[in-house]
């Protein structure tokens, strides 16, 4: 049977006497890591900025020379030499640019009337034959990466819980 040695008084009584020199939130934040305020600030400027520039200074001026270029300007070019075309030629691009055609006068009608509930009609049959029931399905890419991004935190949640 081992025998038991009686602890040093004088070892108790030093331990005692640090705790009692130390504030409570430094025992209790002793592992826990610390982020300055300052790091905070600058990483979230350094997202802020750069969207606010974009945001309130390119958009504007992009929209501007857009509006200017259409009235005057390569894009009007572009658009009649689209409208001169065959009908049967650049469909696509007819199609892609057709309410600026339409802006522009270049082309006779309007949008046809019924068209909105056409699209309706057919995105709604489109969404009941997509397997899984349309937006909650992995051939929706948002969803997949919506996937992707919980299994990922998942995995860090995890690995970082282990490691503690």
């Amino acid at each position: 049977m081992p025998t038991h040695k009686p602890r040093d008084p004088s070892a108790c009584a030093r331990a005692s006497d640090l705790r009692g020199t130390l504030p409570p939130s430094a025992i209790l934040d002793a592992g826990a890591p610390q982020l300055p305020a300052t790091q905070i600030i600058i990483t979230l400027l350094c997202a802020i900025i750069p969207v606010a520039y974009w945001w309130y200074v390119i958009v504007p001026y992009k929209r501007r020379e857009l509006a200017s270029s259409k009235r005057k300007g390569d894009v009007k070019e572009y658009l009649e030499d689209l409208a001169a075309t065959p009908s049967g030629d650049r469909q696509a691009e007819k199609w892609f640019y057709d309410k600026y055609l339409r802006e522009a006068k270049l082309v006779e009608g309007t949008e046809a009337a019924g068209l909105p509930k056409v699209v309706q009609a057919v995105e709604s049959e489109l969404q009941q034959q997509l397997p899984g029931g349309g937006f909650w399905s992995f051939d929706n890419p948002i969803f997949v990466c919506l996937v992707m991004l919980a299994i990922f935190c998942t995995v860090q949640v995890a690995t970082h819980s282990s490691q503690l």
